[in-house]
């Protein structure tokens, strides 16, 4: 009686860590415990994407954004390079790990929820390069690049955002698919409008993707 109840309680809890693992539950509990050292050392090993992925975040709080940096280490797909955007006022000592894996820029500018994307498209001149922006405050799901890169190889010259989300969510796009005008933020526009509106201008769509394996971060 004692080992049928051992094996069902085994049974029920593999099942709940296949439950939770399905849903990416595991890996964010995870993300939270495992040191950040880990991730950059797993990260260096992974063969390079043959596309120039260049992620970008802003962040008001350089000092709590470990364990987002964390889920851009953890993904299935290696970028090319972490650009990290904040402003004089949050700036504080650039954490030793950040050091290591990201380009940190300080702007004059706070764009609010745009600072992941004029930054950028102010820095890069090649049109070509392809862009992820994210928030500051979400684990992001270990296959998130991979989808958008994927979904880029069938839609190349349109935008990729995250369906039944706004673009604050993230998103993927390259700078070609903007104009000039799309720098001077007016600060009041919602971020989702001013990037449409510019979109129009250029003649450039956008195409959703389904995924929710992207938790905000607690």
């Amino acid at each position: 009686m004692v080992s049928k109840t051992i094996i069902f309680i085994s049974i029920f809890l593999s099942i709940i860590f296949i439950f939770l693992s399905y849903f990416g539950i595991v890996r964010y509990i995870t993300i939270y415990c495992k040191s950040v050292d880990s991730y950059v050392e797993t990260y260096q090993k992974l063969k390079p994407n043959d596309t120039k992925v260049i992620v970008s975040i802003y962040t008001d709080d350089i000092n709590n954004i470990k364990n987002v940096i964390k889920s851009v280490l953890d993904q299935t797909v290696k970028i090319h390079s972490i650009h990290v955007y904040t402003s004089k006022e949050d700036i504080g000592d650039i954490p030793e790990y950040l050091q290591k894996i990201a380009q940190v820029s300080i702007v004059n500018k706070k764009y609010k929820k745009l600072g992941n994307v004029i930054p950028i498209l102010s820095y890069e001149g090649d049109g070509e390069v392809t862009i992820i922006s994210i928030q500051d405050d979400h684990i992001y799901g270990i296959d998130t690049f991979e989808l958008l890169l994927e979904q880029s190889k069938k839609d190349p010259y349109k935008l990729i955002y995250f369906k039944n989300k706004d673009y604050t969510n993230g998103i993927l796009f390259k700078p070609k698919f903007f104009d000039i005008d799309v720098l001077d933020y007016d600060g009041e526009t919602s971020y989702t409008d001013w990037i449409n509106n510019n979109l129009k201008k250029t003649g450039f769509k956008t195409i959703d993707v389904k995924y929710n394996d992207t938790y905000k971060k607690i």
